[in-house]
């Protein structure tokens, strides 16, 4: 990941030690009358055996980064799931500022890496906060993935105390390479960038006329470069840093290489070497575009045969920065918004996954139980790639796991400006009055009549009209309150109802998982 972390509170506890307890409390929610959910099962940890997977990151670098700097960005360590290790050696003394050093690969001691899952594991590294001190200047930046427990990357200022454990593991890419067996990297294609400079740099460099693309088209965006001229570019890059500078007559550009499996989250090589990248951002900023959803399936058995069309997905991102978040399997909705840098951080953060290498299905040394909880992950990037993917998280309750956006940014109460609200009768209410597993709640008479709502019905505030959301608005927030019950049932005149509201720039549902929400809506009634 490039550029700044977004802002987090702190994560008060590491996640296994959070689904004990949260599991433990499970029979004293209030509202809650259904039989004590077990402690959930031992997570399976282990690491991605993917080459594309990097499972520690461990990045020494100075905020905010220069745009070359950001775009050409190479991890001042990492190791990957084929058991690689890369890293910047330091470059050599008296080298110009900025100089990145020889990038060096090593192949990683199997069994050394093994023995580390545990560790990491039990550290309290995923029970961090994800940012430490300010968010400028020399900075330390350590990103672990582990099978069972995700992702988590923590940033940490060199002006503030570092957490506990943090050094450890910080020095465990370090300790894991083989310098005695090292080669270097030396690329000779990938995405090349070009940056005007205000004034020639030490080293300047004569573009050639034959370069295929002239700086001028590199500056207006990135074209694809095979050969020699590309190698000149990193080798210039890792020796002279801002000093290596390319130009013709007075101009100067700073020239810098974007290389698949290099640099983070780079395009592989195209097709046509011709045709010009996909769109540099990485997903649409269209408000109306779900770009990033999250949601839990499976897990505990709970009585849910009334939840409906009322579970809203754990996490909703949309192009414009706003984030929706609810409890599972119902509860609180919540809404928040990112800013394009944290967007643009969150989502590089599931690419450094390997996420759309993965299989749909998360691998697992043996076949998952069926009440294993899982978490789905769908997102669409602008290039075009869409992918879904599942990943087993452990037997237990829903309400256990963690919400993959609950800490991304602020958060407020959702509130529905208009929807559709519909209703299916269920039959006399005196049939649920002793079952426990169902709440049945009185819906005013001053609203409107459910047994008119056979059919999704758009509501909203419009007074000139004489319409009213009031009743979508009751429904919303008995739904979603505090009470956290999947059965709940509305009674007019003693018959009982499932009431059901789709919100469609919250819940989405009628409009698909991923792309534009539909906007066609029918007469208001």
């Amino acid at each position: 990941m490039n550029g700044r972390m977004p802002p987090r509170r702190r994560a008060g506890l590491g996640l296994m030690t959070g689904l004990l307890l949260l599991a433990a409390c499970q029979s004293i929610l209030p509202g809650a009358n259904v039989p004590a959910t077990p402690l959930p099962t031992p997570i399976p940890l282990y690491w991605d055996e993917r080459a594309a997977v990097t499972l520690i990151q461990a990045d020494r670098l100075t905020l905010p980064l220069a745009e070359p700097d950001k775009v050409a960005f190479v991890p001042t360590c990492a190791i990957y799931g084929d058991r690689r290790a890369r890293w910047l050696e330091p470059p050599p003394d008296g080298a110009p500022a900025g100089a990145t050093g020889r990038l060096l690969e090593s192949p990683v001691d199997p069994e050394r890496l093994a023995a580390l899952v545990r560790t990491v594991a039990e550290s309290g590294f995923f029970g961090l906060a994800p940012v430490y001190g300010v968010e400028s200047g020399p900075v330390r930046r350590l990103a672990i993935r582990l099978e069972g427990l995700g992702q988590h990357a923590v940033q940490v200022s060199d002006a503030t105390i570092t957490p506990q454990g943090f050094d450890d593991l910080f020095a465990l890419c370090e300790g894991l390479r083989q310098p005695d067996a090292a080669q270097e990297v030396l690329p000779d294609g990938g995405w090349v960038y070009a940056f005007e400079a205000p004034a020639p740099g030490a080293a300047q460099t004569l573009w050639p006329d034959d370069a295929g693309w002239p700086l001028t088209t590199l500056a207006e965006g990135p074209r694809w470069l095979q050969g020699d001229l590309a190698g000149q570019v990193w080798t210039q890059r890792r020796d002279y840093g801002a000093e290596a500078t390319f130009g013709f007559l007075d101009k100067a550009y700073r020239v810098v290489l974007r290389v698949p499996g290099v640099t983070p989250d780079t395009l592989r090589q195209p097709r046509n070497p011709d045709e010009a990248p996909p769109p540099s951002s990485l997903w649409t900023a269209e408000q109306l575009s779900r770009v990033f959803v999250a949601r839990l399936t499976g897990g505990t058995p709970i009585p849910s045969g009334t939840i409906g069309a009322n579970i809203v997905d754990a996490c909703t991102i949309y192009g414009d920065g706003r984030v929706v978040i609810s409890e599972q399997p119902v509860g609180r909705v919540q809404e928040g918004r990112l800013t394009p840098q944290e967007m643009d951080n969150f989502l590089e953060g599931w690419i450094n996954t390997g996420f759309f290498d993965f299989p749909p299905e998360a691998p697992t040394a043996t076949p998952p139980p069926p009440e294993t909880l899982v978490q789905e992950v769908s997102i669409l990037l602008n290039d075009g790639r869409e992918a879904t993917r599942r990943y087993p998280l452990g037997a237990g309750s829903v309400r256990t796991a963690r919400n993959p956006c609950a800490t991304l940014t602020e958060f407020q109460p959702a509130e529905p400006r208009g929807g559709y609200l519909w209703a299916i009768e269920q039959g006399p209410s005196t049939r649920y009055e002793d079952n426990p597993d169902y709440l049945l709640v009185a819906w005013p008479e001053e609203y409107v009549e459910l047994e008119e709502f056979q059919q999704p019905v758009w509501q909203e505030d419009d007074p000139a009209a004489g319409l009213s959301a009031d009743g979508l608005r009751f429904a919303w927030e008995t739904i979603h309150g505090p009470q956290r019950r999947p059965n709940l049932l509305f009674v007019q005149r003693g018959l009982a109802y499932q009431v059901n509201v789709d919100v469609p720039d919250i819940t989405a549902r009628l409009g698909g998982v991923l792309g534009a929400i539909a906007t066609e809506e029918p007469a208001a009634q």
